[in-house]
């Protein structure tokens, strides 16, 4: 599990809530160590689909996996330095 989805994580406790509840309407109380306006649920969810999206960008370069972008080097700048 990730430490963004783990609620026991330390960066997920109550030494990060703000006083303040959720933007998102929940009722949760807002503020983890990755985000100050969201609670731990509704960030780790946010985080999710944001990575989904940009590992889906990822896959699209080129039709090339994703593996091969994370090397970085020459590959990464399409054989120029």
């Amino acid at each position: 599990m990730k430490p963004i989805d783990d609620p026991n994580h330390p960066n997920n406790s109550v030494k990060h809530h703000t006083g303040k509840l959720c933007i998102k309407g929940c009722g949760r109380p807002a503020g983890t160590f990755w985000n100050s306006q969201l609670c731990q649920v509704c960030n780790a969810i946010r985080v999710s689909r944001i990575t989904a999206q940009l590992e889906g960008i990822m896959d699209s370069f080129d039709n090339k996996p994703r593996a091969a972008f994370r090397r970085g080097g020459a590959e990464r700048r399409g054989g120029r330095c």
